[in-house]
C-alpha cells in the first residue's frame, strides 16, 4: 500500500507543473523620452525599493531586456541577492516566457520589461485581462501565480513616486518575520 502511494505522490509532483510566481514590473523613471534615456533619480531611488520589496520574496532568477534601463531597475535586488540578471532582447517575448516558464519549477522569477512589452508578456502566460501600461505608470507590480494550469494575475503598487522607499512600519514588521 505504501508503494502505491509513494508512486502515486511522485506522479502528481512530475505532472504538477511550476508553482513559482512570476513577478513583473516596468523599469523605474527614467531621465528622458529617449530610446536609450537611463534612470533618473527618482528611478533610481524606484529600483532601490524594489529591492527591498522583493528581497524576501524568494526570487530565484531575474529577467531583463537589453535596454539598459530595465537592466538599472533589476541591478540592486541581483545584488543583494547574488544573481546574475539574464539579458533577453526587449522585442523577443516569446523567448523571455519560455525561459521563465523553464524556471518556475523551482524558484520564483522577476521580470523587468516596457510598458510596451509587458502586456505581451502577460498575454503569453495566459492572462486574458492585462491592465493598460500609462506612460507614467512605474509603480505597478504583477505578480502572475499558478501560469502553468490556471494562471491569476495580482496587481500591486509598489513604493510611490512622492515616497519611493518603503515606510517604516513596513521596514519593522518585515524585522518581526
Amino acid at each position: 500500500m505504501s508503494l502505491i502511494l509513494v508512486s502515486a505522490t511522485m506522479l502528481v509532483a512530475q505532472t504538477a507543473g511550476p508553482s513559482g510566481t512570476i513577478f513583473l514590473v516596468r523599469h523605474a523613471e527614467k531621465v528622458s523620452d529617449a530610446q536609450d534615456a537611463l534612470l533618473s533619480k527618482t528611478g533610481e531611488q524606484r529600483a532601490t525599493c524594489l529591492a527591498q520589496t522583493l528581497r524576501d520574496a524568494h526570487v530565484g532568477a531575474i529577467y531583463v531586456t537589453d535596454v539598459k534601463r530595465a537592466q538599472q531597475t533589476a541591478e540592486p535586488l541581483a545584488k543583494e541577492l547574488g544573481i546574475q540578471p539574464i539579458i533577453l532582447k526587449a522585442d523577443d517575448s516569446d523567448t523571455l516566457v519560455s525561459k521563465v516558464k523553464q524556471n518556475l519549477s523551482s524558484r520564483n522569477v522577476l521580470v523587468v520589461g516596457h510598458s510596451d512589452t509587458l502586456p505581451k508578456v502577460l498575454s503569453q502566460l495566459g492572462i486574458t485581462s492585462a491592465p493598460a501600461i500609462g506612460h507614467n505608470d512605474y509603480d505597478l507590480l504583477f505578480m502572475v501565480s499558478d501560469a502553468e494550469m490556471k494562471p491569476e494575475l495580482t496587481v500591486l503598487h509598489y513604493c510611490p513616486a512622492s515616497n519611493p522607499t518603503p515606510s517604516k512600519q513596513t521596514e519593522e514588521m518585515r524585522r518581526m518575520r
